[in-house]
């Protein structure tokens, strides 16, 4: 229930309230989990779960405040209307059921093959990386805000492409400084048995630009109605997961399994890239990050557009 309204607000670019709900959400939780084990002392998952209903329940009822007034003019779909929301749906849940499997897979393989604790050193390693999606993450909601509104399909295009770049280039300096940290910062934080988390920290690095990097592609196919390039482009990556986690993971361990998340995201980009050079003519040299990238993305992302030619 939290989630339709807030994607009603998403629709209508109501991005404060939307990142407000989100924040009361995790705030709440975080506030009662601490009250309940550490003031408390309660050892119960029971404890666990009312947090999270409490939580979720209170943020329903807030987004419920902010979209009351959209919901008035509400009315049964018709057929083809209807039978639009079965095909996107079906379509998007089957990218979400791609790649989740995509994205823990290897777990299951490493723990079968390798060993409890290699798993431990690789979920170490996957939960830093996935960090530093939030930068994509956060900037791909308002870009399909923006695009979903919007029926220029130049607009959306430079505007994909302009967030692409400007994705990927905050995302690679974090990305740099975790991958050169010193061993002994990750020993020092998780203990002396994951001395082996910044190698697989490097080798997951391409397989997180690639993914936080297809994030403003596969916004850009939802935007505009075209789902199923996003499906098929999880469906490949879970190609690459499925083929070369069972053939590789058992043969050379630890190390195999973050090469092929790697490869699994790295194919799933390649693939959105090519769908989208095909829906704008693009070179080479259009993919090279330029200093009016960084600004107009920035301006872009903390205010409203009001020249959508600019872009």
């Amino acid at each position: 229930l939290m989630a339709i309204h807030l994607n009603i607000l998403l629709g209508r670019e109501r991005i404060k309230a939307y990142n407000f709900i989100f924040f009361i959400q995790h705030l709440l939780a975080t506030v009662l989990l601490v009250v309940f084990y550490p003031i408390m002392g309660k050892n119960d998952l029971s404890y666990y779960l009312m947090a999270l209903y409490v939580s979720y329940f209170t943020s329903f009822l807030t987004a419920f405040i902010f979209t009351a007034n959209y919901l008035k003019a509400v009315k049964l779909p018709s057929k083809t209307e209807f039978t639009s929301m079965i095909k996107y749906g079906l379509l998007g849940q089957s990218a979400n059921v791609f790649q989740l499997i995509n994205y823990r897979l290897s777990y299951y393989l490493i723990d079968a093959f390798v060993g409890r604790a290699s798993l431990g050193v690789f979920s170490a390693a996957t939960q830093i990386s996935e960090g530093l999606w939030i930068f994509g993450k956060s900037i791909a909601t308002v870009q399909f805000a923006r695009i979903s509104n919007s029926t220029d399909v130049e607009y959306a295009r430079n505007l994909t492409l302009r967030l692409f770049k400007f994705t990927t280039s905050i995302t690679l300096l974090p990305l740099l400084i975790l991958m050169f940290m010193p061993i002994s910062f990750y020993t020092g934080l998780l203990g002396p048995e994951f001395e082996n988390v910044r190698d697989i920290i490097r080798l997951l690095a391409l397989g997180t630009l690639s993914l936080t990097a297809s994030m403003s592609m596969s916004n850009y196919f939802s935007g505009i109605g075209k789902i199923a390039k996003n499906t098929a482009g999880s469906g490949i990556g879970m190609i690459f997961t499925l083929i070369f986690g069972f053939t590789f993971i058992p043969l050379f361990g630890l190390k195999a399994g973050a090469v092929v998340s790697s490869l699994s995201y790295t194919a799933s980009l390649t693939y959105l890239i090519f769908h989208f050079r095909k829906e704008k003519y693009l070179r080479l040299k259009d993919f090279i990050i330029r200093k009016e990238d960084i600004t107009e993305s920035w301006k872009m992302l903390t205010s409203k557009i009001k020249n959508r030619a600019a872009l």
